[in-house]
Order: structure tokens, then sequence, then C-alpha cells
């Protein structure tokens, strides 16, 4: 009775050890999900030919190969390329072609898939709406704060458009390039040209107001552009 028990057990065992093997899919399929960092909304002009850089990283880089692909593309809207396969990070090229049918949030999901893995979707939206540079055009006072009395004066500006969301202080022989975005009311500069060098910046913007924050190159002092009309 003893040794029929004990076989009983045995073939039990056997049984419930092979029922929970799992093929190299199943035990893949188990681990954590796809990560896809740094997607965020991504601000377009309806009214301009313009092209977005959507970039973004892998937060699991050693799963190997994975193919992403952007999917549910809103008309007037092209993708370079169609598909990317990745291991760490790359970016798509989103290009409104013409202008967008209305201005909105368009969903746009990029669609990973992998050996051994159930297919997976990240979600952002492209905003299309007017150009944010275009009610800034034109001529401003601008009211520079340093703790360097050398940088600190109100002189006369003017704004110019330069691209889609993208704008040019002109003031007293200095061009601050801005990049506008409309989703935070943020911007940031690049490209700061004058007598002597600057650094990248910051600030914020509305239609009458604009705060800009930078310093000098390369003794770093800060500067505080604060434009009015």
């Amino acid at each position: 009775m003893k040794k029929y028990a004990l076989l009983l057990a045995s073939v039990a065992m056997f049984c419930a050890l092979q029922s929970c093997k799992k093929g190299p899919a199943d035990t893949i399929r188990g681990t954590a999900p796809y990560q896809l960092n740094n997607l965020h909304d991504y601000l377009v002009t309806n009214d301009a030919v313009n092209t977005t850089d959507v970039a973004f990283t892998l937060g699991d880089a050693g799963e190997g190969d994975i193919t992403v692909v952007p999917v549910n593309i809103p008309a007037g809207v092209t993708v370079t390329p169609t598909s990317i396969t990745v291991q760490t990070s790359d970016s798509f090229r989103f290009t409104v072609t013409s202008s967008l049918p209305v201005s909105g949030s368009y969903p746009i999901k990029l669609r990973c898939s992998a050996l051994y893995r159930k297919d997976q979707t990240f979600t952002f939206n492209l905003v299309s709406g007017a150009d944010l540079g275009i009610p800034l055009v034109g001529a401003w006072t601008c009211h520079d704060s340093s703790s360097n009395s050398f940088l600190t004066g109100t002189y006369s500006a003017t704004i110019t458009r330069a691209g889609p969301n993208q704008v040019n202080v002109n003031r007293s022989g200095r061009t601050i390039h801005c990049h506008l975005d409309g989703l935070s009311g943020t911007v940031i500069t690049d490209a700061i040209s004058a007598s002597y060098s600057y650094t990248a910046g910051t600030g914020t913007f509305t239609n009458s107001r604009m705060i800009l924050d930078y310093m000098t190159y390369p003794d770093y002092i800060r500067i505080r552009s604060t434009l009015t009309r």
C-alpha cells in the first residue's frame, strides 16, 4: 500500500512539473513589457510644411532587436522611415506635407514587436495649430538684467519669424533664436549670436510678454531678457 501511494505521488509530481514547463516564447512573454521612454506630445503647425523628429529610447535595452512601426498617421503627414529595427534609441521624422484638416490633437501609435513577444503600442499626440510665431512678430521693448552692470539695460527689439513655431529676437546686435512650445508656453533658445558667445537657454512666452534666461560663455554670467509691448 505504501509503495502504491508513493508511486501515485511520484506520477502526480511528474505531471505537475511537465505542465509547468514553458517554451522560449512563453518565458519571454512572461518578462516585463516593452518600454519606450522620452515620448511626449509634439506641436506642429497646420499652415506650413514643417518637420518634427520624434525620438525615443528603449527602457529594456538588453532584449534584442525590436521593430517599431508608427500607425494611425493622419492625412497630410508622412513618416520617414516607415519602420525602425532598434536596440537602444532612434527617431522618426514626421513631415506635415500639407495643411492638416483642422487644428486639434492627432494620436499616433508606435507599435513594438519582437521575436517571442506580444505586440505592444505606445501613444503620443501631434498637436496641430496655427504658427505660434506669427502673433509675436513686431516691435518689442527688451530689458536685460544681470549681476554684471555692463549686461544690464533697456533696448528696442524686434521679433521676426524664423520658421514654424520659431522666431528670432533681435536687439542691439544680439539675435536669439527661439523654439516655441505651445503645449507648455515655454521657449528653448539656441544659436544666440552677438559680439561674444552665449549658451543656450530657456524661457516662457505669451503674445505680450517673453522671458528668456541664458548665460554668457565662457564666464557663465546669467542674463534675463524680459520683452514686453
